[in-house]
């Protein structure tokens, strides 16, 4: 066949190949997209327990994994470690974390959305985190080193882009010794 795909276009139903959906031009909104997330144009500043976020753009992942889409928004997230979750810019869990790496998500409701939440986990993508009550989708904005001693981030620091930095210098030596391994 030289063109097989008219055999079954235009289609009035969803096709599911493997994991990816193809919708009806009818059903498109001219908004859902390949499966995956991406942040344009991402700040972000931790410490302690909060996690402050703003972006240009968050193209977010539902969490049956088989569509995206986008939102814009350019509001700032508030997620703080200290609300227990599954709650909208708090944890995804209830119990306090332990001492291990957090990730930090932006998260909405649905497509057509225009307004964007946080929320923090242990759980890294694709799997994503436990959402809360009528969120959807998700997009990943970065990860932390998170201390249960503290109950905070190890240090903090900042996002930019797909960029991390601490924002405090960071002592390696001191009078030509490591107190750490470097």
């Amino acid at each position: 066949l030289n063109n097989p795909i008219s055999l079954i276009s235009p289609t009035t139903g969803v096709i599911t190949f493997t994991t990816n959906q193809t919708f009806p031009a009818n059903q498109m909104s001219g908004s859902v997209i390949q499966a995956g997330s991406r942040v344009k144009g991402l700040n972000g500043v931790i410490s302690s327990q909060i996690g402050t976020f703003s972006a240009d753009q968050y193209v977010v992942q539902t969490t049956d994994g088989f569509g995206s889409f986008v939102v814009n928004s350019t509001n700032t997230i508030t997620c703080n470690l200290g609300t227990a979750g599954p709650a909208a810019n708090g944890r995804d869990i209830a119990a306090v974390f332990a001492s291990t790496y957090i990730h930090w998500y932006a998260i909405s409701t649905g497509l057509n959305s225009t307004t964007i939440a946080g929320l923090v986990s242990t759980a890294v993508p694709p799997v994503g985190p436990v959402m809360p009550t009528n969120y959807s989708a998700w997009a990943y904005l970065g990860a932390s080193v998170y201390t249960s001693a503290s109950t905070t981030v190890l240090a903090d620091h900042l996002f930019r882009g797909d960029w991390a930095y601490y924002a405090t210098s960071q002592t390696l030596l001191s009078a030509g010794q490591s107190a750490v391994e470097a």
